[in-house]
């Protein structure tokens, strides 16, 4: 993929030290933290920093923690 000037300053800034140490996905079934889990694995390097922790994980109670 090839990217213009813009969106290289872009991930340029993204992926400096101000950027997040890691990334909790709270989600509602399984299927839906697998998704988040890969799907922004796959963005590290230009969404997120390429030493981000990212936790994707299903609530496993009844009505999770307020959030269903």
């Amino acid at each position: 993929m090839e990217y213009d000037n813009v969106t290289l300053k872009n991930i340029a800034i993204m992926n400096q030290l101000n950027g997040f140490d890691v990334v909790i996905v709270c989600c509602s079934s399984l299927k839906q933290a697998s998704f988040w889990q890969s799907r922004l694995e796959q963005g590290k390097g230009s969404i997120i920093s390429t030493d981000c922790i990212v936790l994707a994980v299903e609530e496993d109670w009844p009505g999770g923690a307020g959030n269903g």
